[in-house]
């Protein structure tokens, strides 16, 4: 039997294969910080769509904003705005993107309690994204949207977790790292030309129930014992030169390389309790050129590897996807063209009439012999009988 010779498809699905994968789909629109250093998207939410184009601004360029000094500070780079729309509402997105994490957590904690009702912020990685809606529901329902995109692994500052939680106001705590942030905070305003910041120094400041009204606690963290012991002296000097009864309502303590100062005490033995709480917290810094030097127990996550994982999970999980669907296309096709082609030929087969003989066996070349054994007898004499 000689059979017709059937092309190699596997170089071709391979081929086929190897497009999908390298072909660049459509960029999921999120406010990841790898995304937001592109721009902010055409589209959020599924819903909000711009209408204006992403616009970024250098940080030389606002230096006329109310609060850009605020903003420099906390080490502003630029800022990205767009406004969108759903058809009915618009509103408008800001993205705040400072130099280091430190600077987009401590801003947010700076601006929280002075946001409009229709505002909402919240930051991810060197981002502070700002949200300004037509009502608060709106925007509170978009930064539940915003805020599903993963977080990037970032270590925060731990200072202002440091200040105890006892009678804590929620959401009153503020980190700082600058004269200016000081000196808009009503409480320790008069503190901004004495503290110095400087060589690493940063501070915490939160509010408290105390007595019968509220007292603020400051809580500002040197980089080394000397940086501790002078700094110390100088918020004493200033604590002296206060009015009598200015000192009562202050209590100042020095807790390791912090300085303590508790402003506005109404009950001064709640006030000691209260910083008698704080400890401080000694960090410990492993020398050595690389993070291989740090032993492994005590190895922070490297935000970098964790992401390269990610990324190469997510890329063998799209390979394994597009090989299922082009193998479930590869059966679903042949099924449905082998099929056709079948009942394609059994209708023509019954066009010519020969639907009651022998067939062709699809094509292929045979010996046929029942001519020349039957000689000139009729179809009927060639087809086999009833369980022959």
């Amino acid at each position: 039997m000689i059979q017709k010779k059937t092309p190699n498809l596997c170089p071709i699905i391979l081929l086929l294969l190897l497009a999908v994968l390298l072909t660049p789909g459509t960029k999921a629109q999120s406010f990841s910080e790898e995304s937001l250093a592109q721009g902010l998207p055409d589209k959020i939410a599924n819903e909000w769509k711009a209408i204006t184009p992403s616009r970024k601004l250098t940080a030389e360029k606002i230096i006329e904003a109310t609060d850009a000094k605020i903003l420099a500070e906390y080490g502003l780079q630029s800022v990205t705005n767009r406004s969108y729309t759903n058809g009915k509402d618009k509103l408008a997105i800001e993205a705040f993107e400072m130099k280091y994490v430190s600077g987009s957590y401590g801003l947010w904690t700076f601006r929280r309690q002075s946001l409009q009702d229709n505002q909402r912020e919240y930051f991810n990685g060197r981002y502070l994204i700002h949200i300004s809606a037509p009502s608060a529901e709106i925007a509170e329902n978009l930064m539940s949207e915003l805020q599903k995109v993963p977080a990037n692994v970032v270590e925060i500052p731990l200072l202002p977790t440091y200040l105890p939680d006892q009678n804590k106001i929620p959401a009153s705590e503020k980190y700082i790292v600058g004269n200016e942030a000081v000196s808009q905070i009503s409480a320790i305003s008069d503190l901004k030309e004495v503290i110095d910041f400087t060589g690493g120094t940063h501070a915490a400041v939160a509010e408290y129930n105390n007595g019968s009204g509220k007292m603020s606690v400051i809580l500002v963290e040197f980089q080394s014992p000397q940086f501790a012991t002078d700094g110390l002296a100088r918020i004493q000097q200033h604590f002296s030169s206060l009015p009598l009864e200015e000192q009562k309502k202050r209590i100042l303590r020095r807790v390791g390389n912090y300085a303590v100062e508790a402003v506005n005490v109404s009950d001064p033995k709640a006030a000691e309790e209260l910083i008698g709480q704080i400890k401080y917290m000694a960090r410990v810094y492993w020398e050595g050129k690389g993070i291989s030097d740090i032993p492994l127990q005590f190895r922070p996550p490297d935000p970098v590897s964790i992401r390269e994982a990610v990324q190469t999970g997510q890329f063998i999980v799209a390979a394994f996807y597009w090989i299922g669907l082009l193998v479930l296309g590869a059966v679903l096709t042949g099924v449905f063209a082998g099929g056709a082609f079948f009942y394609w030929r059994r209708t023509q087969r019954r066009k010519l009439g020969l639907d009651e003989t022998f067939s062709d066996a699809g094509g292929m070349t045979r010996l046929n012999l029942d001519d020349y054994l039957l000689g000139e007898a009729n179809s009927s004499q060639k087809l086999l009988g009833k369980n022959e």
